[in-house]
């Protein structure tokens, strides 16, 4: 099947959803991810399906979007396994349900809002403000291993140990106290002892 004209001359050919990666010198500065990713790039005005496939395909964007994808996925079982098989082995109450459920929730809708609420993990600050290593070999990680990638996957990483620490932190309490009352009492009775 030969490919027609506009497919072969341009960097995007709507009639048959087809498309060539850019460099930055064919976007406004404002579609770069930072100065020093200079290729790899999706040409502007894709249409909604061609960005949908694009998903599937390297480009500089693809361990980002990837990272979100993956993470929803990964908190979306973890959700479920959590209310369905984990805290009803616990011994857990309608409470541990509503606070795991809404906690997993936000942190799949609002990863932006956790990420501001805890700060950034040290690693992925460095990465994202220093622009390490493309700064160092521009073009280099266009693909792979770009700041913002490292950013991404780092905070991913922290959200998962976050996840963890806090299904360890129920279990434990699970484990220690039968009810509410009686972290409840335990905590009012180290503070008495403490004054």
């Amino acid at each position: 099947m030969r490919r027609c004209l506009r497919c072969r001359s341009h960097e995007l050919c709507r009639d048959h959803g087809s498309y060539r990666l850019v460099t930055r010198d064919k976007l406004r500065p404002s579609m770069w991810i930072n100065q020093y990713v200079m290729r790899h790039y999706r040409p502007t005005n894709m249409t909604y399906s061609m960005c949908a496939k694009s998903v599937f395909h390297w480009t500089n964007e693809t361990i980002n979007i990837w990272s979100h994808l993956l993470g929803f996925v990964y908190f979306t079982y973890r959700q479920y396994e959590m209310n369905a098989y984990r805290i009803p082995l616990m011994g857990g109450h309608f409470q541990d349900h509503l606070v795991i459920s809404l906690s997993l929730f936000g942190a799949q809708k609002c990863l932006i809002d956790i990420f501001v609420l805890y700060g950034l993990v040290a690693a992925a600050f460095f990465f994202y403000v220093t622009l390490l290593p493309e700064r160092l070999s521009p073009g280099t990680f266009d693909l792979i291993g770009c700041s913002h990638q490292w950013w991404h996957v780092l905070i991913l990483s922290a959200m998962v140990y976050w996840q963890h620490a806090g299904a360890e932190l129920l279990s434990f309490y699970r484990m220690k106290h039968s009810s509410c009352e009686d972290v409840a009492m335990t905590s009012s009775w180290n503070s008495s002892a403490i004054s």
